[in-house]
């Protein structure tokens, strides 16, 4: 859908016309697979998602916490505010081949 309020109006169009929605991402580290989850917690996402556990993917996952099931086929969505999950700065540091510093 292209980013957040792109996936929060397509769901209020879906919900408002009776079209339940699904939502499933590409290889997100946990980050991103955060946001597929809180998505995930709408009224109308009613479809299975698919959202997998970081080990499937990353190793370490470059963001913490990681996805990780809750039961068989199911992840629980964090109860704090935000989408659950921050970068981990120093696992990116350490796989960074180049960096640049742009100040104003």
């Amino acid at each position: 859908m292209g980013d957040l309020t792109n996936a929060l109006e397509i769901h209020e169009l879906c919900m408002k016309a009776g079209v339940p929605c699904w939502v499933g991402g590409m290889l997100e580290s946990s980050l991103g697979a955060h946001e597929c989850l809180a998505l995930a917690t709408l009224p109308n996402f009613t479809y299975p998602n698919d959202i997998f556990p970081s080990v499937t993917y990353y190793r370490p996952d470059l963001s913490d916490p990681p996805i990780e099931l809750s039961g068989v086929s199911q992840v629980t969505a964090p109860d704090t505010p935000g989408c659950g999950a921050a970068p981990n700065f120093n696992r990116l540091q350490d796989l960074c081949i180049a960096k640049t510093v742009i100040s104003g």
